[in-house]
């Protein structure tokens, strides 16, 4: 059963393609702009309001929400509960999904994965393959790419994450002196006379807690 439909007569063009703007069926509410029905699923609960655009290949479904100026294109996913909104830009091949929100200026490109609690704004990047999720915080000028892993703390003040094997970011840490652990560590408890404690069989790192 569909749950909107194209208005013809009102479309605008981005790179020589056109995209029609959408009217929801069961409340005639005025939507955003997509290229196809392809980009925009008629199951769920998900909507595209304002002057946001999807197009491309790109595809929003679940109960996602894309609204304000936002661009959706390339191979890019956006579902579950995830809202891309302000000028946000989700493209080439990044997914934000889960309860993930993408707006402000923020750019997520190439790879990258955006979810679980997520939050990636004011202009941040994240791209390549790199992944921003927990309760992930992702703003002012701060950039997450190559094959970082972001989650649970706060990124900004022009930090920037490159990793190829893949990070974690000190949570204890915020601003210009977060530090960065380059080792997926793989922990192993250690119980000794004195003292108990578990330690990183790649790296020897202790942790005490």
């Amino acid at each position: 059963m569909k749950k909107y439909k194209l208005l013809l007569d009102d479309t605008i063009d981005i790179d020589g393609i056109k995209l029609y703007r959408v009217q929801r069926l069961s409340d005639g509410l005025i939507g955003g702009y997509i290229q196809s029905e392809d980009n925009f699923s008629h199951e769920g609960y998900a909507m595209i309001f304002g002057n946001a655009r999807v197009y491309g290949n790109a595809v929003v479904y679940g109960d996602a929400r894309v609204y304000g100026g936002a661009l959706v294109y390339g191979d890019a996913r956006v579902y579950g509960d995830a809202q891309v909104y302000g000028n946000a830009l989700v493209y080439g091949g990044a997914w934000v999904y889960g309860n993930a929100l993408v707006y402000g200026g923020a750019l997520v490109y190439g790879g990258a994965l955006v979810y679980g609690n997520a939050l990636v704004y004011g202009n941040a990047l994240v791209y390549g393959n790199a992944r921003v999720y927990g309760n992930a915080r992702v703003y002012g000028d701060a950039q997450v790419y190559g094959n970082a892993r972001v989650f649970d703390t706060k990124l900004s003040y022009g930090i920037k994450i490159d990793n190829d094997v893949g990070s974690k970011i000190n949570p204890s840490l915020q601003g210009p002196s977060m530090q960065l652990d380059t080792c997926i560590h793989s922990w192993k408890s250690y119980t000794g006379l004195t003292e108990t404690y578990a330690y990183c069989t790649k790296c020897d790192k202790r942790d005490t807690r």
